[in-house]
């Protein structure tokens, strides 16, 4: 009976201890009441509930909360009392009447967005003691001119219709009311704020400041009027969104030296065309003109006051951004296969979504609101606490399946923990406080970017390293002392260009041939003519000779078996290389825009990369032929430069600009070579020698034709006369199937055919193969392309496995503001199922009762056949049928693994079209993808986090909130059970 009571008693502690839990607020918390038509928590106004058009609010109110008055289509004027300090995030956005705004001196903050989308607002005045504007905070207001900054202000002035901060350095917001069409940017103006620029409609034509070094995101954004513009020398990046949805812009001019281009800067901004400009020459020649010398001080004074807060510009004062337009205009372009460090948007990062004001973002078009910068949500992703998205943690690093996923340290020194096998992509990037690194034993590779642009300035590799990857240390400037071991095998392009290191090796390192690693030839410094290159090299790195236009030939030793991307790109003067019997890859343009009469391509090759022999197509050469000395032809290989969207320019056949093929008699072209019309490799006559004569030259049969045809005249020409080895031979021979590619031309070529015909004599053998070719010509009809639908978005065709989903309602894909033909494949696989159910692993600590269908999705060129993994600021709006296993759960998440592995959450929801569940989401990168349900809020959260009860998890859609729960509920919830077993528990019974 005693024991009876205790429990009871226990049992009713622990009802109490729940229900204060519950009443106790999480962190700072006051009681909600309704004053009149505002709803008041404690001083702070969190909504206002009337609808009167002019308002004067009380004077107890401190704060105007979060979306206080958002959307209030009624609301004309407002005035506010002294007791206002902070205006906060979007508290007036869109209150699309409102046309005036008394702001008292008391005022402190002015939130982001807190006054956006206000398209009427005429009147504003910034009080002397604001010392803070959010970004946004005025955007979209169409017809407000200027603000009226008080001179006593020491925070901000307002010029011409544009805020800056007192000093001038930060640009905070072009006035979308602003009557000019052009804008000449103060020299002494070092950044600018987000959204600064957005929706201004009338502006067209706009020099930038020489000092900004980043272009921020959605700085330009719905700019409709902008037509072209110039980027200044010392930019560094282009950020998400930062011209997104400038239907109107056709060019923009960057310096070479930019080393960011994000994938979606130019999202919505179709037709665009990127240009370079020599960084050097502009910097050189601003530093001489004077132009840098313009103080803001003096900026200010060459505007007149006409006492209305409207500034106009005299523009004799404004010097410095126009002349500097004007002397970049003038230099040359940088060629367009000068090396593509954009380092875009990391892989993985999938949905366009930004969490701004609590709302995820997907697209920024003209008719919906503009969300600025809310320092509240900033560290959440897609909604879901930045700090449980991190997976295991090891001291600073996120190490996952031995790979340094993220870096989260500060130190000057920093110690890779042991066991790491991989640097990942971009996991020091741009890290301003690392000097050194020591990297452990056992690593085996360093990612791209790796430590691109971190400020380190020694770095010692181990010995067992075998590959360091692509920009892996690209413009870390400081960077003095680089040691690199025996062990490694390869370097990727840029992977220490920009180095103060790689600058002196080149200098003084007294010998025309930089060496490093195993065998590896980093960099060419002679100035041409005959070059041999030294016995023991194995690798020609990528780059090492680009550009080097003294070059007339080049001998490469016994030993060599890969010469990199871009190795001889450009040398315009080479007309002679002779390939050692060991070379098995040749990769991407390594010998592009070359002047090579002979091709001749060892048995060894295994692999060629994309454009790798390409050249110009002239009249000079049009007879020449490749020559193929193996029993079996290489393949087409690629590096992942080509993957994106954007790079199509990249993407050329190895051998375009070549007619000819030559090979052995007893070589087969099976549908996986080189020399397959099935693949993009390779477009014009193959041919078998059957006679030759030194001196005279000889003759050949023609095994197979596929050269496209001329699309005026629909004909597919050949010439007979071909020349080898620089001899005259011609064709006198064909076989049967020679001309088989033709009866299925448009499986591999786009271009209409109507006939093909022979230039040069003719015989009843070839007139038969003739006849039997154009008659099927005639037999068939060129395929429709894929064309834009009324909403710009080309359909992708969909193969999806039928085991994942038997859905019949095929799946669907679209993608936005681009040309062409592609197509989509969706599969399982073991290796995507156990890098998916580790990342889970490391995302929340378990898998137990976690469903998961991890799917392999790709993304094909149906032109080149060749993948693109990176869209460039485009995105795929797809819908796929719920995979089986997870049709009767709710709460299915998206999610796709980066390059390191890890997970990045992206926006989804649920939709029914055709009668069928699917799921929807919005992909900028294609990789493995998980699905996945039976997530339990509370496994999200560290126990740290529920002892301090003041997180909550927030499961996010494209829509809406599917999940929320306080940490505090959990905790109550858990103590109820407790009671309510102790009050059931009867113990055992006496006899």
């Amino acid at each position: 009976m005693m024991g009876r009571r205790i429990r009871r008693l226990i049992a009713v502690l622990l009802c109490i201890a729940s229900i204060i839990i519950l009443v106790v607020p999480s962190g700072k918390s006051y009681a909600s009441t309704i004053v009149g038509d505002y709803e008041m928590d404690g001083s702070t106004l969190v909504k206002y509930n009337g609808k009167d058009d002019i308002i004067t609010l009380p004077n107890t109110v401190q704060t105007i909360g979060k979306d206080a008055f958002s959307g209030n289509d009624q609301l004309v004027k407002v005035t506010m009392p002294d007791s206002v300090r902070t205006i906060d995030f979007a508290a007036f956005e869109d209150c699309t009447s409102l046309m005036q705004v008394v702001i008292p001196e008391s005022v402190r903050v002015i939130g982001s967005s807190a006054f956006s989308g206000c398209e009427q607002l005429q009147y504003v005045n910034i009080p002397s003691k604001c010392e803070q504007i959010g970004s946004a905070a005025f955007a979209k207001c169409l017809k407000l001119t200027s603000l009226n900054v008080s001179p006593a202000n020491s925070s901000y002035v307002c010029v011409d219709g544009v805020l800056y901060t007192s000093d001038g350095r930060k640009l905070v917001q072009y006035l979308a009311g602003r009557t000019k069409s052009s804008y000449n940017m103060p020299s002494g103006t070092e950044s600018i704020e987000e959204y600064a620029f957005w929706g201004a409609p009338l502006l067209t034509d706009i020099s930038l400041s020489p000092r900004l070094k980043e272009i921020p995101e959605y700085a330009f954004a719905n700019c409709s009027g902008l037509n072209n513009v110039v980027i200044p020398y010392n930019v560094e990046s282009l950020m998400a969104y930062s011209f997104s949805d400038c239907y109107n812009l056709k060019n923009v001019t960057v310096p070479d030296s930019v080393g960011y281009i994000d994938e979606k800067a130019f999202y919505l901004t179709a037709d665009v065309t990127v240009n370079y400009y020599d960084s050097d020459k502009a910097r050189e020649k601003a530093e001489t003109s004077g132009v840098l010398n313009e103080s803001f001080s003096d900026y200010v004074a060459g505007v007149s006051d006409d006492n209305t807060g409207i500034y106009d510009t005299n523009d004799s004062h404004i010097v410095a951004s126009a002349d500097e337009k004007e002397y970049i205009n003038s230099l040359p372009y940088v060629s367009s296969m000068t090396p593509d460090y954009s380092d875009n948007k990391i892989p993985g990062e999938l949905a366009s979504a930004k969490i701004v004001g609590g709302e995820a973002m997907l697209l920024m078009p003209r008719d919906v609101r503009v969300r600025g910068f809310d320092p509240g949500v900033a560290e959440s992703e897609d909604g879901v606490p930045y700090e449980y998205s991190l997976g295991s943690m090891d001291d600073s690093f996120i190490i996952l399946n031995g790979t340094a996923a993220e870096y989260n340290g500060d130190e000057q020194n920093v110690s890779i923990p042991q066991g790491v096998k991989r640097i990942g992509n971009r996991v020091f990037y741009k890290e301003s406080s690392i000097s050194s690194v020591t990297l452990p034993m056992g690593l085996e590779s360093i990612g791209d970017f790796a430590f691109a642009r971190a400020s380190l300035e020694t770095v010692s590799i181990p010995e067992g390293v075998k590959e360091i990857g692509y920009a892996a240390f690209y413009n870390c400037e400081g960077l003095k002392e680089v040691s690199i071991p025996s062990s490694v095998e390869r370097i990727e392009l840029g992977a220490f260009d920009g180095t103060e290191w790689l600058s002196a090796v080149t200098t003084n390192s007294g010998t025309d041939f930089i060496t490093v690693g195993n065998g590896i030839l980093l960099k060419y410094t002679g100035n041409g003519g005959s070059v041999k290159v030294p016995d023991g090299i194995k690798v020609i790195a990528p780059g090492s000779f680009q550009g080097n236009t003294g070059i007339t030939d080049v001998f490469l030793p016994d030993g060599v078996t890969t010469v990199g991307e871009d190795a001889f790109n450009g040398c315009s003067g080479l007309r002679d290389v002779s390939l050692p019997g060991t070379v098995t890859d040749i990769e991407d343009r390594a010998f592009k825009d070359c002047s090579l009469k002979n091709v001749i391509i060892p048995a060894s090759v295994a692999h060629i990369g994309l454009g790798a022999f390409e050249r110009q197509e002239n009249d000079d050469g049009a007879g020449d032929a490749v020559i193929f000395t193996g029993g079996v032809l290489p393949s087409v290989s690629y590096k992942n430069t080509a993957t994106r969207l954007s790079a199509a320019s990249l993407r050329t056949m190895p051998f375009a600009g070549y007619k000819n093929a030559i090979i052995g008699s007893d070589v087969s072209i099976d549908d996986r070579s080189i020399l397959s019309p099935s693949q993009f490799g390779f477009r014009g006559q193959v041919y078998t020698m059957t006679g030759s004569d030194t001196e005279a030259g000889g003759t050949l049969k023609l095994i197979q034709a596929d050269s496209e045809a001329d699309p005026e005249t629909g004909q597919a020409v050949i010439d007979p006369h071909v020349t080898v080895n620089g001899e005259p031979y011609i064709m006198t021979g064909v076989s049967e199937s020679a001309f088989d590619p033709y009866l299925n031309v448009y499986d591999w070529s786009d271009k209409r055919i109507d006939s093909v015909v022979i230039s040069g004599n003719t015989s009843p053998e070839l007139d038969s193969a003739l006849d039997k070719v154009n008659v099927g010509l005639k037999g068939q009809s060129m395929p429709d392309k894929v064309k834009p639908s009324e909403d710009g978005s080309v359909y992708i065709r969909v193969n999806m496995d039928e085991s994942i989903s038997p859905d019949k309602d095929e799946p669907h894909a679209s993608i936005t503001g681009e040309s062409g033909s592609y197509h989509m494949v969706v599969t399982g696989s073991d290796e995507a199922t156990v890098a998916g159910m580790a990342a889970l692993a490391s995302r929340y600590g378990i898998t137990d009762g976690i469903i998961c269908v991890p799917l392999n999705i790709s993304l094909y060129d149906d032109r080149t056949g060749l993948p693109l993994r990176r869209l460039s600021g485009r995105k795929v709006d797809m819908e796929l049928p719920i995979p089986t296993e997870l049709t009767m759960q709710e709460n299915i998440m998206v999610a796709a693994l980066d390059d390191n592995g890890m997970i990045n959450e992206i926006s989804s929801e649920i939709v029914n079209h055709g009668g069928n569940d699917k799921l929807r989401f919005v992909a900028s990168h294609f990789s493995t993808y998980i699905f996945y349900s039976g997530i339990r809020q509370e496994e999200i959260l560290s126990e740290e986090s529920m002892a301090a009860n003041t997180q909550s998890v927030v499961i996010r859609t494209l829509n809406r909130n599917v999940g929320i729960m306080s940490v505090k509920w959990y905790i109550a919830v858990i103590l109820l059970s407790m009671a309510a077993i102790l009050i059931l528990y009867k113990g055992k019974s006496r006899t």
